[in-house]
This record gives C-alpha cells, sequence and structure tokens, in this order.
C-alpha cells in the first residue's frame, strides 16, 4: 500500500495533463531540459536551459506561462557527476533573474514505483543509479550523481524546480 501511495504522489507531481499551477500553487515550475548535458564534456560556466510546461503565478507574484525559457549553468563537472544551477526565466521576452532549485527529475516515460519498489529519496526517476542533491549555498546548486557510470542528462530531462 505505501508502495502504491509514493508512486501515485510521484505520478502526481509529474502529471503534465493538469495545468502546473492548480498542482503546486504557485510552489514549483515544471520545465522540460532543453540543452543535453554530458557530465565527461561539460565545463563550469556552460548555459544550459529549460522549457516551462505549464503555467503559475509564485508566491512572490511572477507569472510563469507554458513556454517560457529557463536559462543556468553548470557550476561544477566529473565525469559521473554534473551540478546545475538555474538563475534566469524569460518571461514575455525579458529575462528576469530568480532563484531556482531542482526538488525532483524523471525521465519521460520513466516508472515511479519499479516492480512495486519504493523510489528512494533523491534518485532520478527513469535514471538507474543516478541520485540529485541541492546544496545550501546561496545559489542551490544541484548535483546529479551517477553511481560509477558516465553520467547524461538528456533533452526532454523533466525537472521539478523550486522557486526562492
Amino acid at each position: 500500500m505505501r508502495n502504491h501511495v509514493l508512486a501515485s504522489l510521484l505520478a502526481a507531481c509529474f502529471c503534465l495533463a493538469t495545468p502546473l499551477g492548480a498542482q503546486n500553487e504557485g510552489k514549483f515550475i515544471q520545465a522540460e531540459l532543453q540543452t543535453p548535458i554530458k557530465a565527461k564534456r561539460a565545463k563550469p560556466g556552460e548555459r544550459v536551459k529549460a522549457k516551462t510546461v505549464g503555467s503559475v503565478t509564485l508566491p512572490n507574484g511572477v507569472k510563469v506561462s507554458a513556454g517560457e525559457t529557463v536559462f543556468g549553468e553548470v557550476t561544477a563537472a566529473e565525469a559521473n557527476s554534473v551540478s546545475i544551477v538555474f538563475d534566469q526565466i524569460e518571461i514575455d521576452g525579458k529575462k528576469t533573474p530568480m532563484k531556482l532549485f531542482v526538488r525532483a527529475a524523471m525521465m519521460p516515460g520513466g516508472d515511479p514505483a519499479k516492480q512495486g519498489e519504493a523510489v528512494p529519496v533523491g534518485a532520478v526517476i527513469g535514471m538507474d543509479g543516478v541520485t540529485l542533491q541541492t546544496d545550501d549555498g546561496p545559489r542551490h546548486a544541484t548535483k546529479f550523481q551517477s553511481s560509477g557510470k558516465e553520467l547524461q542528462l538528456k533533452t526532454g530531462l523533466e525537472l521539478m524546480l523550486g522557486a526562492e
């Protein structure tokens, strides 16, 4: 029963059929990664992009529509890990500074409850052996870590971004 509740909760977090604003009441921005990142080749300062997939009004009153571009950068990289931060969002053609951090991630078609097992906290759904962790620093960089294999974040990776 507990596994089914967890699977339902994770599925609800990533449900694309319902507008995001109705799901999270302005706490999160759901986006899809547009820039593939190969950790082995990534360099600090390299820019990355994501596109929002739902509309939401954030607690600070900022309205984000579906299709807006979120900008970020790689802050650190090794063969099996990469840290990224999202720090700007383009709203109505104007770039706005904003602190965003990755709260959860899932590959399209990822199964939140693989063979009835609970998904470990910090796991990236659909990417076996990959975890994520957000640091407590001022930029809230998120580190994606692979257990022993080269890491690649593919276009379409679904991201749940928390806004400060």
